[in-house]
């Protein structure tokens, strides 16, 4: 996060950055912390309204869409389980 930057913008610039596609915020779901000493996960929803997919090879494998629940069953491999909190938000 840059200084001066809000969450928002981060979120925005972070989505580019890591996926290639512009996005526009459409709502914050929630903030996940796992404990004090971790930095707190910041979850939106968010529409893709352009780029294209293009992501840093040296740091990302691969990049597949998912849906809901198959995201749900790979649970012992997701890099945080706030990622779970964040699919729960989105279905209310």
């Amino acid at each position: 996060m840059d200084v001066g930057d809000s969450i928002e913008k981060t979120a925005i610039k972070e989505a580019k950055e890591e996926s290639g596609f512009d996005v526009e915020l459409v709502r914050k779901l929630d903030i996940f912390q796992k404990d004090a000493n971790e930095p707190p996960q910041h979850a939106f929803e968010a529409k893709i309204i352009g780029g294209e997919l293009k992501y840093p090879e040296d740091e990302i494998l691969d990049a597949k869409w998912f849906t809901a629940d198959e995201i749900k069953s790979m649970k012992d491999k997701l890099r945080g389980e706030w990622i779970l909190g964040a699919i729960a938000m989105l279905e209310i």
